[in-house]
């Protein structure tokens, strides 16, 4: 994140200072106070507005947009809550997705979940994938699988990337 603020590091943090300062003296914003419909239609009055002429919109604190927005978000978040749980009702955990991935990249199950880095293409390609997976699919936290997989989190983190971007090459499916 210093990143963003200057190359040098010790620049960076002094910028970076600066910027959080200014913020804390700027105090809360109006504009960015209130929730997703609340804020989306401009306050109360655009609230009041809405429902003077019958309008009635999906309003959620989580989310800023417009009704039918929200209702989307919200829609995809069910979807892969009930994913999430018809998935585990099948009997789908780490091991069932090791089997998976196993089949279609043609590495031993019992080498994509092994504790500890993974050498080969083939290994690396596999942990992704299922790494992804057990992320997206099953919804482990990603700081969970990495001390299952005795990694740290970052390492998990660009697996799960890799294991997307194989995902939309190959469209591979957890199902089969």
């Amino acid at each position: 994140m210093l990143g963003l603020f200057a190359e040098e590091s010790g620049a960076a943090r002094r910028k970076y200072r600066g910027y959080v300062k200014e913020g804390i003296e700027r105090g809360k914003r109006p504009e960015l106070i209130g929730g997703g419909l609340l804020r989306s239609q401009g306050g109360w009055t655009g609230v009041k507005a809405l429902r003077g002429t019958g309008t009635y919109q999906k309003g959620d604190e989580r989310i800023l947009g417009e009704g039918a927005f929200v209702e989307q978000v919200l829609a995809e978040a069910e979807e892969g809550f009930e994913r999430k749980y018809r998935l585990a009702a099948k009997g789908y955990d780490l091991d069932r997705i090791a089997k998976r991935v196993g089949e279609l990249l043609g590495v031993s199950p019992k080498e994509i979940f092994q504790p500890g880095r993974v050498r080969g293409k083939a290994k690396v390609k596999a942990r992704s994938l299922g790494c992804y997976w057990a992320t997206a699919e099953l919804g482990i936290k990603q700081g969970q699988l990495a001390k299952t997989l005795h990694l740290t989190q970052p390492a998990i983190s660009m697996a799960v990337m890799r294991g997307a971007e194989l995902i939309r090459e190959h469209e591979y499916s957890l199902e089969g």
